[in-house]
């Protein structure tokens, strides 16, 4: 038997596919809603009627299927991301982008002026990312029980800190540093125990979709940070 025998007995056979599997296997372009799968699947199905015709019975269940119109999402870095990463810098701005920097320069130059008087000068841009660098950088040192002297110590500290800003700068920045308006928060509190980061961090939020698309065995696992403080916040695990 040649190709083209075999060719023509398989199309034989393609004709007879039924008109439940022409939807399995067509575009997904094409919607059919619910009602009318459900018409297609319980028409090759025998029923059995009550005896005054209102009750319907089938012989099997059927399977209701669903076809999702959205389009899958690969997993990993998304293409938006990926377009925008070109070296470290631009991959770190996907997670502290203008906008963010913005709400945090606007609400810590206003605490400056209010704590500081006159004497304040605004923090502009290049200063925030130094600072956020050299807790990063404290971060990597494993220096969060270190004080911050001996991390500009001549002697015995790191030359990297000294090199990006005085140590007396560090701390201003520590001491004035808000994600919010300090005017407005008592207000915002009586609804919202999050309002002193909830604008920085709703803003955040929105972000991180744009830039991963998790798998779909993702696990949701949690991380205990040791705190001395008080904290209105408590977060309840629900699985």
């Amino acid at each position: 038997m040649d190709f083209i025998e075999v060719a023509e007995s398989f199309s034989d056979e393609d004709e007879e596919v039924s008109e439940i599997e022409d939807y399995e296997s067509g575009d997904e372009e094409i919607e059919v809603s619910d009602d009318d799968l459900e018409e297609i699947i319980l028409e090759d199905l025998p029923e059995y009627l009550s005896r005054d015709k209102t009750i319907q019975w089938y012989e099997h269940p059927f399977r209701h299927s669903r076809r999702s119109t959205n389009p899958s999402l690969q997993p990993g870095i998304t293409r938006y991301a990926a377009s925008r990463i070109s070296d470290i810098q631009s991959s770190f701005d996907l997670f502290l982008p203008p906008q963010l920097e913005t709400i945090i320069l606007r609400n810590t130059n206003r605490e400056g002026r209010r704590v500081l008087g006159a004497t304040f000068e605004d923090i502009d841009t290049p200063t925030l990312r130094a600072y956020i660098g050299l807790l990063i950088l404290a971060g990597v040192y494993r220096s969060n029980n270190e004080a911050t002297e001996s991390l500009w110590d001549a002697e015995i500290g790191r030359p990297i800190f000294r090199a990006v800003m005085s140590n007396k700068m560090f701390k201003k920045i520590s001491r004035i540093i808000r994600f919010d308006d300090r005017s407005t928060r008592s207000s915002r509190r009586e609804t919202d125990k999050f309002a002193p980061i909830r604008e920085l961090w709703d803003s955040w939020v929105d972000i991180l979709p744009k830039l991963y698309n998790p798998q779909k065995n993702i696990t949701i696992d949690e991380q205990l940070v040791p705190f001395r403080g008080r904290c209105p916040i408590y977060a309840n695990e629900t699985c």
